[in-house]
């Protein structure tokens, strides 16, 4: 047998933070759990077993990776989002904590029917919705068919019915069809690209947050779009980035505004529109 678990643990710990990662510990703890194969409470609870040599070897590969600003979302294979795992793989957004926000403004209003998750990635917005909401219709769209491969397999890990459709817009639904659109647009402005966290500029895809010169891009996609294929009274759920709620509320002035939802940091996140 090799070294003792809380050694590894330790090593791990150091050499991430002598490299600047903020995560260190959080990370260190992932990591062993992920090889290990059990939970935060047997990591701590089982410190002194020696383990074997693979598994210092599989740690000391993951911390490389993550050294290299790697996000831990891919180096696992894995998010959790809402308390549920979802894959995540190269290519894919990896979902964000704030973005849980988006969910529960939407689970707040208890409207079922077809709902359509724009620009769905991982799948973890829609997917969520369903399994909080059964009996939806739930339609996954997105632009890239690498999100839709990775929305369809978490679909299967968690056994929903869902329809995936590759698009760059709303307009591939007939008029008045969809009861709600949820939606996390890409909003980072062209002046911010360069403010993204390294995990994010080296390694996630840029077109999941880039929103065009004022980040409204997508945006306006969706306003335009939905005006045709929302029924009346259907519901417009969108995430939004700092700072940004103003100009979005201005450019959905046709829709009547419902509601607007703080995340845990206390920034405006969430903005909640109907058709009039």
């Amino acid at each position: 047998m090799g070294r003792r678990i809380k050694d590894i643990l330790l090593e791990a710990r150091r050499a991430l933070e002598r490299e600047g990662i903020e995560d260190a510990v959080v990370s260190s703890e992932l990591f062993l759990m992920h090889v290990l194969g059990g939970d935060r409470a047997f990591l701590y609870s089982h410190l002194d077993d020696p383990v074997e040599d693979e598994v210092e070897k599989e740690v000391r590969k993951f911390v490389k990776r993550r050294i290299s600003r790697e996000p831990v979302a891919y180096i696992l294979g894995w998010k959790e989002f809402y308390s549920r795992r979802f894959v995540v793989e190269k290519g894919v957004l990896v979902p964000r904590p704030e973005t849980e926000t988006l969910v529960e403004a939407f689970l707040e209003d208890g409207r079922g029917g077809r709902i359509v998750d724009f620009g769905c990635g991982s799948g973890a917005i829609g997917i969520t919705i369903y399994l909080e909401m059964p009996g939806i219709e739930l339609f996954m769209v997105d632009k890239s068919r690498k999100a839709l491969q990775v929305s369809r397999r978490n679909a299967e890990i968690h056994s929903i019915k869902a329809h995936f459709i590759l698009s760059k817009g709303l307009s591939v639904f007939k008029p008045s069809s969809l009861d709600h659109i949820v939606s996390n647009p890409p909003y980072v402005k062209e002046k911010d690209l360069d403010t993204l966290d390294p995990e994010v500029r080296l390694y996630e895809p840029l077109c999941s947050y880039f929103g065009g010169k004022d980040g409204l891009d997508v945006y306006r996609i969706i306003e335009k779009d939905a005006w045709e294929v929302l029924k009346r009274g259907g519901r417009i759920y969108l995430e939004i980035g700092f700072g940004m709620a103003d100009e979005v509320v201005d450019l959905f002035r046709r829709y009547r505004f419902i509601k607007s939802k703080k995340d845990l940091s206390g920034i405006e996140r969430v903005l909640v529109f109907e058709k009039p």
